[in-house]
Formats: C-alpha cells, structure tokens, sequence
C-alpha cells in the first residue's frame, strides 16, 4: 500500500486557503444582514441575493480544493 500524502493524507482535498474552508464570505455590501436600507424599506441585497453571504470563487462554495501534491493520485480513497 502506497502512504497517504503528508499534505492531505490521501483524501484528495486540502482546505480552500482563501476562505479558509468556509466556502464563502459575509457580503460587503449588506455586511451580512441580507438587505439594503433603500427608501425606508429593506431590500434583498442585489450582491448576496439576501443570503448575507457571498460564495468563494476559489473552491466555488465546496471549502476545499484538490491537493496540488498529489490530487489523491496513487491513494486508496476512504
């Protein structure tokens, strides 16, 4: 049996080093709350879509992304 890969150990998958495995962020625009004041009314925020949270583009949401040693090449996936 091959040894698992000391930076992912073997699963394939590290931790998206810029959302740091969140897989999205808190919106700027809104800050999180999900609307927009406008006119005295809230709003659903245009940029999140009212979810206070924006999807990294990195890892697209997952939080991870494939380990750049070894993508789980040669690995036994568990």
């Amino acid at each position: 049996m091959t040894p698992a890969c000391p930076r992912c150990g073997g699963i394939g998958v590290i931790e998206c080093g810029t959302c740091r495995g969140f897989g999205g962020f808190i919106c700027t625009t809104c800050e999180g709350h999900g609307n927009e004041p406008e006119d005295g009314e809230d709003e659903p925020c245009l940029t999140c879509r009212g979810h206070g949270t924006t999807t990294c583009m990195r890892c697209r949401g997952d939080g991870g992304i494939a380990c750049p040693e070894c993508s789980a090449r040669d690995f036994s996936m568990r």
